[in-house]
């Protein structure tokens, strides 16, 4: 190959990458701060006022969507913590101390989720504090309720979540989700009475394990935590079955 004929693949290579690059939209997001105080370690999302606009919950409080900028309380907001100011003097400051006090805590609010537990057509939230405390799940008022902003009514849905990674998701394959965790060194489902809907889930444990593992439940139905994968049962009364992995995407179950 020649001096020119090099140079000139150098150019059309040059050219070509340039238009690919063109192809190419950065698209911005936007950053919205819904508040500097500590409340939770994540949030959930959910049409809570039925407005037509997603709204946002995290911690004791959900955020009016599109813009976030209101915010109504569902649960006591009562924690707060000490920090010395500039003077040395002593300051309340609301909420749980990350990154406004001088150390790191967790907060009471581990996970959210949100789904129409007693099917009056109101999304209400369910809640997952600390590792060994209760799930707790909060009663959307309806329409007036909401617009006289009282607090939710509180039910304990399940007394004992062990693990740092439960789950709310439809285990059983009949478009009813159940809460996937571990409680007393098992690993397990618990699940709201249809027709009870405030009183305590029934639980099912399926397998032992370590109170700190962690899962995800599988596109084909079941949950897996490596390198073992548990299939769901065929009903609300059977145990879990366990599964031998096969390859990273599929797995065979004994019948």
């Amino acid at each position: 190959m020649t001096i020119k004929r090099v140079w000139f693949a150098a150019v059309v290579s040059l050219v070509t990458q340039g238009s690919h690059a063109a192809d190419y939209t950065i698209h911005a997001f936007k950053k919205i701060q819904l508040t500097d105080k500590f409340w939770a370690e994540g949030v959930a999302i959910d049409d809570i006022d039925r407005d037509g606009h997603t709204d946002l919950i995290s911690g004791p409080y959900w955020y009016e969507g599109p813009d976030f900028r209101k915010r109504h309380q569902f649960y006591p907001a009562t924690q707060t913590f000490l920090r010395r100011g500039a003077n040395g003097k002593p300051q309340v400051i609301r909420g749980f101390e990350g990154a406004l006090g001088k150390k790191t805590s967790y907060s009471n609010n581990f996970f959210t989720f949100v789904y129409d537990l007693n099917r009056d057509g109101w999304p209400d939230i369910l809640t997952i504090g600390f590792p060994g405390t209760a799930a707790i799940w909060y009663e959307n008022p309806g329409n007036e309720g909401l617009k006289s902003g009282a607090l939710w009514n509180a039910h304990v849905a399940f007394d004992t979540v062990d693990n740092e990674s439960p789950t709310f998701a439809d285990l059983l394959g009949d478009g009813r989700p159940v809460l996937l965790c571990m409680s007393g060194g098992f690993i397990g489902y618990a699940a709201p009475d249809p027709d009870n809907p405030t009183n305590k889930w029934f639980s099912r444990p399926t397998v032992g394990g370590s109170s700190r593992l962690q899962w995800s439940v599988t596109p084909c139905g079941g949950f897996t935590n490596s390198p073992s994968t548990w299939e769901a049962p065929k009903s609300r009364s059977m145990g879990a079955r366990r599964c031998t992995p096969m390859t990273s995407t599929e797995t065979a179950c004994p019948m």
